[in-house]
């Protein structure tokens, strides 16, 4: 199963000439993600677990995402919280 489908979260891409295009979750090479509260490197922090990658969004951080299938989009980008849209539905049919 792919790190993709076992987060199901997922982004669309607002500006620019890929705007509408899905992002998601970018497994490193390091088989880690990666939140950030910048866009440096030094202030990445690694997360293991894709379990622990919601609660970090939810304090503000950013994750950085990509689409793999599509060329333009390969290169991991930083995401905000309130860009992502999770691509299941919790038991009460809303949005989590």
């Amino acid at each position: 199963m792919s790190a993709k489908s076992r987060m199901k979260l997922h982004a669309f891409v607002a500006p620019g000439p890929d705007k509408g295009k899905q992002l998601f979750p970018h497994l490193h090479e390091d088989k880690c993600y990666v939140v950030s509260p910048t866009k440096f490197a030094k202030d990445y922090i690694r997360i293991h677990a894709s379990g622990d990658v919601m609660p970090s969004l939810e304090k503000g951080l950013g994750l950085r995402m990509s689409n793999l299938a599509d060329l333009d989009l390969k290169a991991p980008r930083l995401t905000r919280l309130i860009q992502c849209a999770p691509t299941a539905r919790n038991t009460s049919g809303g949005r989590f």
